[in-house]
Protein backbone atom coordinates (compact mmCIF):
# COMPACT_ATOMS: atom_id res chain seq x y z
CA UNK A 1 0.00 0.00 0.00
CA UNK A 2 1.04 3.59 -0.79
CA UNK A 3 2.44 5.57 1.94
CA UNK A 4 0.36 8.64 0.57
CA UNK A 5 -2.92 6.57 1.95
CA UNK A 6 -1.53 7.01 5.28
CA UNK A 7 -1.71 11.08 5.22
CA UNK A 8 -3.63 12.32 7.73
CA UNK A 9 -7.13 14.44 7.14
CA UNK A 10 -7.69 18.29 7.20
CA UNK A 11 -8.29 19.82 10.44
CA UNK A 12 -12.05 19.14 10.92
CA UNK A 13 -14.55 21.75 9.87
CA UNK A 14 -15.18 24.52 12.43
CA UNK A 15 -18.67 23.91 12.26
CA UNK A 16 -18.37 20.21 13.86
CA UNK A 17 -15.94 21.69 16.58
CA UNK A 18 -17.84 21.51 20.14
CA UNK A 19 -19.42 24.52 20.96
CA UNK A 20 -18.63 26.84 23.86
CA UNK A 21 -20.70 26.79 26.96
CA UNK A 22 -22.39 29.60 28.28
CA UNK A 23 -20.23 31.86 30.81
CA UNK A 24 -23.10 31.70 33.86
CA UNK A 25 -21.01 32.23 37.35
CA UNK A 26 -17.79 33.50 38.11
CA UNK A 27 -15.47 29.77 38.16
CA UNK A 28 -17.12 29.15 34.22
CA UNK A 29 -15.38 32.38 33.66
CA UNK A 30 -12.25 31.97 35.08
CA UNK A 31 -12.17 28.26 33.45
CA UNK A 32 -13.07 29.30 30.20
CA UNK A 33 -10.57 32.19 30.52
CA UNK A 34 -7.75 29.46 31.37
CA UNK A 35 -9.10 27.60 28.32
CA UNK A 36 -8.94 30.68 26.01
CA UNK A 37 -5.44 31.21 27.62
CA UNK A 38 -4.35 27.88 26.13
CA UNK A 39 -5.41 28.10 22.91
CA UNK A 40 -3.88 31.62 22.34
CA UNK A 41 -0.43 29.94 23.15
CA UNK A 42 -0.89 27.48 20.94
CA UNK A 43 -2.05 29.22 17.95
CA UNK A 44 1.04 31.31 18.28
CA UNK A 45 3.16 27.63 17.67
CA UNK A 46 4.28 27.10 14.30
CA UNK A 47 1.67 25.65 11.48
CA UNK A 48 0.80 21.88 12.64
CA UNK A 49 3.22 18.79 11.90
CA UNK A 50 1.31 16.72 8.80
CA UNK A 51 2.73 13.85 6.58
CA UNK A 52 4.98 14.67 3.71
CA UNK A 53 6.71 11.99 1.50
CA UNK A 54 9.84 11.62 0.49
CA UNK A 55 9.99 12.67 -2.83
CA UNK A 56 11.26 10.28 -5.37
CA UNK A 57 14.63 10.00 -6.41
CA UNK A 58 15.87 11.37 -3.27
CA UNK A 59 17.77 9.73 -0.80
CA UNK A 60 16.13 9.74 2.72
CA UNK A 61 18.07 10.81 5.86
CA UNK A 62 18.59 8.23 8.36
CA UNK A 63 14.97 5.84 9.03
CA UNK A 64 13.54 4.92 12.19
CA UNK A 65 10.84 2.73 12.01
CA UNK A 66 7.87 2.89 14.15
CA UNK A 67 5.14 0.11 14.41
CA UNK A 68 1.52 1.07 15.30
CA UNK A 69 -1.83 0.64 16.78
CA UNK A 70 -4.56 2.99 16.33
CA UNK A 71 -8.31 3.75 16.90
CA UNK A 72 -8.35 7.02 14.90
CA UNK A 73 -10.84 6.65 11.86
CA UNK A 74 -9.61 5.65 8.22
CA UNK A 75 -10.38 8.28 5.95
CA UNK A 76 -9.39 8.30 1.88
CA UNK A 77 -6.80 11.16 3.29
CA UNK A 78 -5.37 9.36 6.08
CA UNK A 79 -6.09 8.97 9.97
CA UNK A 80 -8.66 11.62 11.10
CA UNK A 81 -9.26 12.68 14.20
CA UNK A 82 -13.04 10.99 14.20
CA UNK A 83 -13.29 7.75 16.67
CA UNK A 84 -12.95 4.26 14.79
CA UNK A 85 -14.51 1.38 16.66
CA UNK A 86 -11.81 -1.02 15.13
CA UNK A 87 -7.76 -1.15 16.27
CA UNK A 88 -5.83 -0.45 13.45
CA UNK A 89 -2.09 -1.59 12.91
CA UNK A 90 0.49 0.00 10.65
CA UNK A 91 4.09 0.55 9.86
CA UNK A 92 5.82 3.61 8.69
CA UNK A 93 9.35 4.29 7.98
CA UNK A 94 10.27 7.88 9.31
CA UNK A 95 13.20 10.01 7.68
CA UNK A 96 15.19 11.96 10.39
CA UNK A 97 17.18 15.09 8.88
CA UNK A 98 20.49 15.33 9.68
CA UNK A 99 20.51 19.20 10.01
CA UNK A 100 18.62 19.57 12.73
CA UNK A 101 18.83 20.75 16.61
CA UNK A 102 18.18 17.72 19.04
CA UNK A 103 14.24 17.59 20.39
CA UNK A 104 12.73 19.13 17.12
CA UNK A 105 10.76 18.24 14.57
CA UNK A 106 11.40 20.49 11.54
CA UNK A 107 8.55 20.67 8.79
CA UNK A 108 8.58 21.55 5.38
CA UNK A 109 6.59 24.82 4.38
CA UNK A 110 7.12 24.59 0.81
CA UNK A 111 9.10 21.40 -1.07
CA UNK A 112 10.01 18.85 1.83
CA UNK A 113 13.60 17.91 1.43
CA UNK A 114 15.03 14.60 3.61
CA UNK A 115 17.96 16.40 4.31
CA UNK A 116 16.32 19.64 6.96
CA UNK A 117 12.42 18.02 7.55
CA UNK A 118 11.02 14.73 8.85
CA UNK A 119 9.29 13.17 5.71
CA UNK A 120 7.51 9.47 5.92
CA UNK A 121 9.95 7.16 3.65
CA UNK A 122 7.50 4.18 3.65
CA UNK A 123 4.03 3.30 5.24
CA UNK A 124 2.70 -0.16 5.20
CA UNK A 125 -1.03 -0.98 6.84
CA UNK A 126 -0.82 -4.23 8.70
CA UNK A 127 -3.90 -6.65 8.26
CA UNK A 128 -5.21 -7.20 11.69
CA UNK A 129 -4.09 -8.47 14.81
CA UNK A 130 -2.53 -11.44 13.42
CA UNK A 131 -0.85 -10.00 10.85
CA UNK A 132 0.69 -7.49 13.42
CA UNK A 133 1.91 -10.33 15.48
CA UNK A 134 3.33 -11.39 12.91
CA UNK A 135 5.26 -8.42 11.63
CA UNK A 136 6.31 -7.28 14.92
CA UNK A 137 7.51 -10.70 15.74
CA UNK A 138 9.71 -10.32 12.29
CA UNK A 139 10.78 -7.27 13.05
CA UNK A 140 12.41 -8.15 16.55
CA UNK A 141 13.73 -11.51 15.51
CA UNK A 142 15.35 -9.76 12.51
CA UNK A 143 17.25 -7.49 15.23
CA UNK A 144 20.28 -8.60 17.42
CA UNK A 145 19.35 -10.47 20.80
CA UNK A 146 20.60 -7.39 22.90
CA UNK A 147 18.27 -5.04 20.30
CA UNK A 148 14.57 -6.81 20.87
CA UNK A 149 13.47 -4.09 23.85
CA UNK A 150 10.80 -2.37 22.75
CA UNK A 151 9.24 0.99 23.55
CA UNK A 152 5.87 1.93 23.57
CA UNK A 153 4.70 6.05 23.31
CA UNK A 154 1.21 7.30 23.95
CA UNK A 155 0.61 11.03 22.84
CA UNK A 156 -0.71 13.70 24.79
CA UNK A 157 -3.65 16.04 24.12
CA UNK A 158 -4.55 18.19 21.15
CA UNK A 159 -2.10 16.05 18.50
CA UNK A 160 -2.27 15.88 15.17
CA UNK A 161 -1.78 12.05 13.57
CA UNK A 162 1.56 13.35 12.36
CA UNK A 163 3.14 14.95 15.11
CA UNK A 164 2.59 11.70 17.50
CA UNK A 165 3.79 9.88 15.05
CA UNK A 166 7.02 12.18 14.62
CA UNK A 167 7.25 12.24 17.94
CA UNK A 168 7.72 8.84 18.22
CA UNK A 169 10.43 8.42 15.90
CA UNK A 170 12.28 11.86 17.32
CA UNK A 171 12.71 10.12 21.12
CA UNK A 172 13.45 6.73 19.72
CA UNK A 173 15.78 8.23 17.58
CA UNK A 174 17.30 11.53 19.82
CA UNK A 175 17.78 8.98 23.26
CA UNK A 176 19.41 6.46 21.47
CA UNK A 177 16.79 3.77 22.71
CA UNK A 178 17.26 0.38 22.76
CA UNK A 179 14.88 -1.86 20.15
CA UNK A 180 12.29 -1.18 18.80
CA UNK A 181 9.36 2.21 18.32
CA UNK A 182 5.83 1.81 18.58
CA UNK A 183 3.47 4.05 18.93
CA UNK A 184 -0.89 4.10 19.89
CA UNK A 185 -2.39 6.95 18.07
CA UNK A 186 -6.06 7.65 19.85
CA UNK A 187 -8.17 10.17 18.05
CA UNK A 188 -7.25 13.68 19.58
CA UNK A 189 -9.54 16.48 17.72
CA UNK A 190 -6.43 18.27 17.33
CA UNK A 191 -7.77 21.42 18.81
CA UNK A 192 -7.07 23.40 21.69
CA UNK A 193 -11.20 23.11 22.30
CA UNK A 194 -11.12 19.84 21.77
CA UNK A 195 -9.98 18.87 25.84
CA UNK A 196 -12.80 17.69 26.63
CA UNK A 197 -13.45 15.41 23.08
CA UNK A 198 -9.89 14.39 23.60
CA UNK A 199 -10.40 13.30 27.36
CA UNK A 200 -13.60 11.13 26.42
CA UNK A 201 -11.62 9.89 23.07
CA UNK A 202 -9.08 8.54 25.73
CA UNK A 203 -12.00 6.57 27.64
CA UNK A 204 -13.15 5.25 24.73
CA UNK A 205 -8.96 3.85 23.67
CA UNK A 206 -9.06 1.81 26.85
CA UNK A 207 -10.12 -1.37 25.72
CA UNK A 208 -8.41 -1.26 22.25
CA UNK A 209 -4.69 -0.49 24.24
CA UNK A 210 -5.37 -3.18 26.35
CA UNK A 211 -5.45 -5.43 23.54
CA UNK A 212 -2.44 -3.45 21.99
CA UNK A 213 -0.58 -4.24 25.18
CA UNK A 214 -1.52 -7.95 25.31
CA UNK A 215 -0.46 -8.84 22.13
CA UNK A 216 2.92 -6.79 22.31
CA UNK A 217 3.76 -8.25 25.71
CA UNK A 218 3.20 -12.18 24.18
CA UNK A 219 5.38 -11.24 21.71
CA UNK A 220 8.03 -9.41 23.14
CA UNK A 221 11.57 -11.43 23.99
CA UNK A 222 12.92 -8.38 25.54
CA UNK A 223 11.76 -5.58 28.06
CA UNK A 224 8.94 -3.44 27.14
CA UNK A 225 8.84 -0.03 28.36
CA UNK A 226 5.80 2.17 28.31
CA UNK A 227 6.15 6.01 27.59
CA UNK A 228 3.25 8.47 28.02
CA UNK A 229 2.70 12.11 27.74
CA UNK A 230 0.14 14.76 29.04
CA UNK A 231 -3.12 12.76 28.59
CA UNK A 232 -2.07 10.05 27.40
CA UNK A 233 -0.80 9.26 30.54
CA UNK A 234 -4.67 8.56 31.94
CA UNK A 235 -4.64 6.14 29.30
CA UNK A 236 -1.85 4.72 30.52
CA UNK A 237 -2.97 4.22 33.80
CA UNK A 238 -6.66 3.85 33.24
CA UNK A 239 -5.40 0.77 31.38
CA UNK A 240 -2.93 -0.56 33.55
CA UNK A 241 -5.46 -0.22 36.78
CA UNK A 242 -7.91 -2.27 34.01
CA UNK A 243 -5.43 -5.17 33.87
CA UNK A 244 -5.17 -5.07 37.72
CA UNK A 245 -9.22 -5.66 37.84
CA UNK A 246 -8.62 -8.15 35.32
CA UNK A 247 -6.62 -10.43 37.52
CA UNK A 248 -4.00 -10.24 34.06
CA UNK A 249 -0.72 -10.15 36.06
CA UNK A 250 0.85 -11.79 33.74
CA UNK A 251 0.90 -8.94 31.30
CA UNK A 252 1.07 -6.14 34.12
CA UNK A 253 4.84 -7.92 35.16
CA UNK A 254 5.50 -7.90 31.01
CA UNK A 255 5.51 -3.83 31.55
CA UNK A 256 9.33 -3.52 32.51
CA UNK A 257 8.83 0.12 32.97
CA UNK A 258 6.64 3.25 32.64
CA UNK A 259 7.49 6.87 32.33
CA UNK A 260 5.03 8.98 32.56
CA UNK A 261 5.51 12.42 30.98
CA UNK A 262 4.00 16.09 32.13
CA UNK A 263 1.12 13.87 33.02
CA UNK A 264 -1.84 15.52 33.04
CA UNK A 265 -3.81 13.54 35.94
CA UNK A 266 -5.66 14.51 38.90
CA UNK A 267 -3.50 13.71 41.49
CA UNK A 268 -6.37 12.00 43.58
CA UNK A 269 -7.22 10.09 40.33
CA UNK A 270 -4.14 8.95 39.97
CA UNK A 271 -3.73 7.91 43.71
CA UNK A 272 -6.91 5.31 42.79
CA UNK A 273 -5.52 4.22 40.11
CA UNK A 274 -2.17 3.80 41.32
CA UNK A 275 -3.62 1.52 44.55
CA UNK A 276 -5.55 -0.88 42.50
CA UNK A 277 -2.35 -1.46 40.41
CA UNK A 278 -0.13 -1.93 42.92
CA UNK A 279 2.35 -3.51 42.46
CA UNK A 280 3.32 -0.80 40.16
CA UNK A 281 5.76 -1.68 37.25
CA UNK A 282 9.48 -1.34 38.05
CA UNK A 283 11.29 1.56 37.24
CA UNK A 284 8.04 3.89 37.77
CA UNK A 285 9.10 7.67 36.34
CA UNK A 286 7.22 10.81 36.61
CA UNK A 287 8.84 13.70 34.90
CA UNK A 288 7.14 16.62 36.18
CA UNK A 289 8.12 20.38 35.88
CA UNK A 290 6.44 23.73 37.55
CA UNK A 291 7.01 25.74 34.25
CA UNK A 292 4.54 23.43 32.46
CA UNK A 293 2.44 26.37 31.78
CA UNK A 294 -0.09 23.85 29.81
CA UNK A 295 -0.62 21.67 33.37
CA UNK A 296 -1.32 25.07 34.46
CA UNK A 297 -4.14 25.67 32.56
CA UNK A 298 -5.38 22.09 33.05
CA UNK A 299 -5.44 22.54 36.90
CA UNK A 300 -7.44 26.02 36.42
CA UNK A 301 -9.94 24.05 34.57
CA UNK A 302 -10.56 21.45 36.59
CA UNK A 303 -10.57 23.67 39.73
CA UNK A 304 -7.50 22.04 41.34
CA UNK A 305 -4.44 23.66 42.14
CA UNK A 306 -1.89 21.36 40.18
CA UNK A 307 -1.58 18.35 38.35
CA UNK A 308 0.48 14.88 38.73
CA UNK A 309 2.78 16.51 35.91
CA UNK A 310 3.49 19.94 38.02
CA UNK A 311 3.30 18.45 41.65
CA UNK A 312 5.37 20.34 44.13
CA UNK A 313 5.95 17.57 47.10
CA UNK A 314 5.67 14.49 47.57
CA UNK A 315 3.32 14.36 50.18
CA UNK A 316 0.16 12.77 48.48
CA UNK A 317 2.20 9.85 46.51
CA UNK A 318 5.13 8.78 49.05
CA UNK A 319 3.63 5.62 49.90
CA UNK A 320 4.00 4.48 46.20
CA UNK A 321 7.38 3.42 44.77
CA UNK A 322 8.23 6.23 41.98
CA UNK A 323 10.92 7.89 40.79
CA UNK A 324 9.87 11.89 40.33
CA UNK A 325 11.97 13.62 38.05
CA UNK A 326 11.92 17.14 38.24
CA UNK A 327 13.01 19.34 35.05
CA UNK A 328 11.76 22.91 36.44
CA UNK A 329 15.15 24.73 35.40
CA UNK A 330 15.10 23.18 31.78
CA UNK A 331 12.71 25.39 28.62
CA UNK A 332 10.86 23.65 26.08
CA UNK A 333 12.78 23.22 22.98
CA UNK A 334 10.97 24.38 19.24
CA UNK A 335 7.43 24.13 19.30
CA UNK A 336 7.47 23.47 22.88
CA UNK A 337 6.59 27.01 24.24
CA UNK A 338 4.07 25.48 26.99
CA UNK A 339 7.47 23.90 28.52
CA UNK A 340 4.75 20.97 28.10
CA UNK A 341 7.09 18.28 27.05
CA UNK A 342 10.29 19.66 28.02
CA UNK A 343 11.86 15.87 28.83
CA UNK A 344 11.75 15.46 24.67
CA UNK A 345 12.28 18.77 22.69
CA UNK A 346 15.08 20.50 25.28
CA UNK A 347 18.52 20.08 23.74
CA UNK A 348 20.29 20.27 27.05
CA UNK A 349 18.00 17.64 28.89
CA UNK A 350 18.19 15.18 25.92
CA UNK A 351 22.07 15.67 26.12
CA UNK A 352 21.82 14.87 30.08
CA UNK A 353 19.97 12.01 29.73
CA UNK A 354 21.54 10.53 26.40
CA UNK A 355 24.80 10.61 28.01
CA UNK A 356 24.03 9.87 31.39
CA UNK A 357 25.78 6.36 32.43
CA UNK A 358 23.39 4.76 33.46
CA UNK A 359 20.29 5.76 31.24
CA UNK A 360 20.01 2.16 30.59
CA UNK A 361 19.12 1.35 33.61
CA UNK A 362 15.58 2.87 33.45
CA UNK A 363 15.26 -1.14 32.30
CA UNK A 364 16.62 -2.70 35.24
CA UNK A 365 14.71 -2.51 38.48
CA UNK A 366 17.41 -3.72 40.34
CA UNK A 367 19.33 -0.69 40.07
CA UNK A 368 19.67 2.36 42.01
CA UNK A 369 17.05 4.69 41.69
CA UNK A 370 19.21 7.48 41.83
CA UNK A 371 21.62 6.31 39.49
CA UNK A 372 19.24 5.24 37.21
CA UNK A 373 18.57 9.23 35.86
CA UNK A 374 21.97 11.69 36.62
CA UNK A 375 23.20 12.74 39.69
CA UNK A 376 21.19 15.88 41.19
CA UNK A 377 19.39 17.09 44.48
CA UNK A 378 17.15 14.67 45.43
CA UNK A 379 15.07 13.53 47.99
CA UNK A 380 13.05 10.81 49.93
CA UNK A 381 9.44 10.75 51.38
CA UNK A 382 8.72 7.10 52.37
CA UNK A 383 8.69 5.10 48.56
CA UNK A 384 8.73 7.59 46.64
CA UNK A 385 11.94 9.78 45.18
CA UNK A 386 12.68 13.31 43.46
CA UNK A 387 15.53 14.13 41.83
CA UNK A 388 16.10 17.69 40.80
CA UNK A 389 17.69 17.97 37.65
CA UNK A 390 19.60 20.96 36.54
CA UNK A 391 20.76 22.21 33.03
CA UNK A 392 24.27 20.87 31.42
CA UNK A 393 26.10 23.93 32.92
CA UNK A 394 25.00 24.39 36.41
CA UNK A 395 26.58 22.70 39.26
CA UNK A 396 25.33 19.59 40.92
CA UNK A 397 25.70 18.45 44.16
CA UNK A 398 28.54 15.27 44.19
Amino acid sequence: MDASEFQPAPFPNPSRQPAVPRVVTPNALLRFCALLMAALALAGCASRAEIALVPPGEAPGHIETVFLGTTRALSPEGFTSERSRTLTYARYDISIPAEREAGSIPQPQTLPDPSRHFLVADAQAIDGEGGFRSALSAALNARPASERDIVIYVHGYNNTFAESLYRTAQMRYDFGLPGLALHFAWPSLESPAGYVYDRDSVLSARDDFERFLRTIVAVAPGDVLLVAHSMGSQLAMETLRSLSLSGDRSTLAGIDGVVLMSPDIDIDVFRTQASRIDPLPKPFFVFTSRADRALEVSARISGQPERLGNIETLDEVSQFDILFVDTTEFRGGDGDRLNHMAAATSPAMIQLLRNARDVDAAFDASAPRESQILRGTAETLQGATRIILAPINAVLDP
